[in-house]
């Protein structure tokens, strides 16, 4: 019987070789390994372009919302830890906020709050860097866009006055941090 011609593998042989010498023989096609290496470039190029095109503005909305989240939470433990009275400053202009400490109590004399992880000046400004397109769209707290902590962690509005509803910041629209009434609880809804 005859084989088939297609998938019989063909068989090289060099020529200007002596043909007394032993005919190379070789096999056409390619080698696991030239397969593996231009599958892994075609992967890597791949990545890498998906990353260029994904949207990452829902990711830097959830991360700012967890920050105000954990900066509000730290400043009611400075609160809570100094026995003084702490306040967070929001402008939603400038799309920004920044925290101060009462120097003493009742006197409405207040200094910055150094941040813990720079050490600087406790000052938030989003829509630059990684919070690039990152908006405070609405501050609803109370009276004023000020939220103090006393000396026990309860949450004021400017003017000492207790939160009635609770207290809300949104970003952009879609992402809402609320500070209980009362408790001061700070959660993302």
């Amino acid at each position: 019987m005859g084989s088939d011609p297609d998938l019989t593998p063909r068989l090289r042989v060099r020529s200007g070789s002596d043909p007394r010498k032993k005919r190379s023989l070789s096999l056409t096609g390619f080698t696991l390994i030239e397969i593996l290496v231009v599958f892994t470039v075609i992967v890597f190029l791949s990545v890498f372009a998906l990353t260029n095109f994904i949207d990452f503005s829902a990711t830097r909305i959830e991360g700012a919302a967890k920050r105000i989240q954990t900066d509000i939470r730290y400043i009611q433990q400075i609160a809570l830890a100094q026995q003084r009275r702490t306040r967070i400053t929001f402008d939603a202009g400038t799309d920004s906020y920044a925290a101060e400490m009462e120097n003493t109590p009742n006197a409405e004399d207040w200094t910055s709050i150094n941040d813990p992880l720079t050490r600087q000046t406790f000052q938030v400004i989003f829509n630059t860097g990684d919070y690039q397109g990152v908006d405070i769209t609405g501050v609803t707290l109370g009276s004023g866009d000020v939220l103090i902590f006393d000396e026990m962690g309860d949450p004021y509005t400017d003017g000492n006055v207790a939160l009635v509803e609770p207290a809300n910041i949104v970003l952009n629209g879609t992402r809402q941090i609320q500070i209980t009434r009362e408790t001061g609880r700070v959660q993302i809804v």
